[in-house]
């Protein structure tokens, strides 16, 4: 970050970099959460005896599932910012008068 500061970077272009990095693993791994959830949904009705039939009707709740994903993208904004919060406190003109001497 002092480097991109150096450069001339904005505040705002590291606020706008830490969330799109939240974001994107958060999304990352609800694709992944949901691509696992699919499949053990089919194993598990392939290894399933037949007798039962209850594990036959074994589905994916979609309402679940998009109420888990708002939840992962409000998580991921707050950590975003958050991660703002932590990492850009400092002002460019402070790291330089600090570094220059």
């Amino acid at each position: 970050m002092m480097i991109r500061t150096a450069l001339g970077a904005r505040r705002w272009r590291f606020v706008g970099q830490l969330l799109l990095e939240t974001t994107l693993l958060a999304f990352l791994g609800g694709i992944v959460g949901l691509l696992i959830a699919l499949s053990s949904a089919e194993t598990i009705k392939k290894l399933s005896p037949v007798e039962p039939y209850r594990f036959q009707q074994l589905t994916v709740d979609w309402n679940a599932l998009a109420f888990v994903f708002d939840v992962i993208l409000l998580a991921s904004f707050l950590a975003g910012h958050w991660n703002c919060i932590d990492r850009c406190p400092f002002r460019p003109e402070h790291v330089i008068r600090r570094t220059q001497r």
